[in-house]
């Protein structure tokens, strides 16, 4: 299996859809894959997406991966409080794009502060 494979199914992707709910993919798919499967590769240009990994979220938009517009605080604040797949310690907006297979560093880290009783 090569790195971007394994680099694949170590995460959980999703997309947001028009109604701002997160839609996974099924494990180990590529967005690139999915969109292709639905019959609309152009989506992958100009629709929310991102993954879960670990302890973090990573949203970004097209194929330059860039920091996705009018995203704001609000909306971020309630897709991360969507997610029940694992507890959410930051999110990143963008990524810096690096070597294929590897996480890639985000453009923007958001850290996401818990109050525990």
């Amino acid at each position: 299996m090569n790195k971007e494979k394994i680099f694949h199914n170590k995460r959980i992707a999703f997309y947001v859809d028009s109604n701002k709910s997160i839609i996974y993919l099924k494990q180990g798919q590529s967005h690139s894959e999915y969109f292709k499967e639905i019959g609309h590769p152009e989506y992958i240009n100009f629709v929310l997406r991102g993954y879960i990994l670990n302890d973090h979220v990573l949203f970004y938009r097209g194929n330059d991966f860039d920091i996705p517009r009018n995203l704001t605080i609000k909306t971020i604040i309630e897709l991360v409080s969507s997610i029940d797949k694992t507890p959410i310690k930051w999110v990143g907006l963008g990524c810096i794009i690096g070597e294929i297979g590897e996480e890639w560093l985000p453009k923007i880290t958001i850290k996401i502060n818990t109050i525990t009783d």
